[in-house]
């Protein structure tokens, strides 16, 4: 008997959580190690098997991306969000993971992203890298800066030196501008994320959406962003 919407049994599911307990203890070894956090192995390894039921519950076996792709930036995920609920780090420190979690989420949503014809050809792969990267781009600045529109400006939240010397004061004028060309609820979703520092559940019990719709909102916030700042490229601001 099928036990899920997209027809995987149960002992297929359970195939899929023992076959990648591996990527789990590895994604949780980068983690520790890029964050340099005395957070024991076990523990992330605990959050990781979160992200991977999370996936398990929700891979569509008819999608082209892979199992390995699909759960790796749940597992991932996990991990960051709950490292963030932390309350004894380094203000510096939740600037960096609040970076990588947006940044994870949006990838996530690119990868999730429906495959068509279209979008396997060599021009579309590309462009697709191209709006990462890009989309990667205006995360950083949004980390760095919070969102700098009026009193929803923030300054680097107190990471040290370095990071007000990786502040570009134009760049931070470009992202103003850009800023103000959302919609009043997106600047305030913006505002959820980057100035109050929320995880994207915080935000879906707030709003009382799914976590998907938020990670889909975000998503499509920083595309918007993105093609923004890419009309400013000339200096206009």
């Amino acid at each position: 008997m099928k036990t899920s919407a997209f027809a995987l049994t149960t002992a297929e599911r359970e195939k899929l959580v023992r076959d990648h307990m591996t990527l789990v203890r590895t994604i949780a070894a980068n983690v520790q190690k890029k964050f340099n956090l005395p957070v024991p192995l076990d523990d992330l390894i605990s959050d990781g098997h979160t992200g991977l039921m999370e996936a398990v519950n929700r891979f569509n076996p008819a999608e082209t991306v892979s199992f390995s792709t699909f759960a790796g930036y749940r597992i991932r995920g996990a991990m960051i969000d709950a490292l963030r609920r932390t309350t004894l780090l380094p203000r510096g420190v939740y600037r960096q993971l609040r970076e990588a979690g947006t940044t994870n989420a949006y990838l996530q949503s690119v990868a999730d992203e429906p495959a068509t014809p279209e979008s396997r050809t060599l021009e579309a792969r590309a462009g697709r890298v191209e709006g990462a990267i890009g989309g990667i781009a205006a995360i950083v600045m949004l980390a760095l800066d919070g969102v700098p529109e009026g009193d929803m400006s923030r300054a680097s939240d107190g990471g040290g030196e370095d990071d007000v010397k990786r502040v570009d004061p134009m760049m931070t004028r470009r992202l103003g501008k850009a800023v103000m060309s959302l919609r009043p609820e997106e600047r305030e979703f913006l505002k959820r994320v980057y100035v109050d520092d929320k995880i994207f559940a915080e935000v879906a019990s707030e709003m009382k959406r799914s976590r998907s719709w938020v990670t889909r909102t975000h998503q499509a916030i920083i595309v918007k962003l993105r093609n923004a700042l890419g009309t400013l490229e000339d200096g206009a601001i």
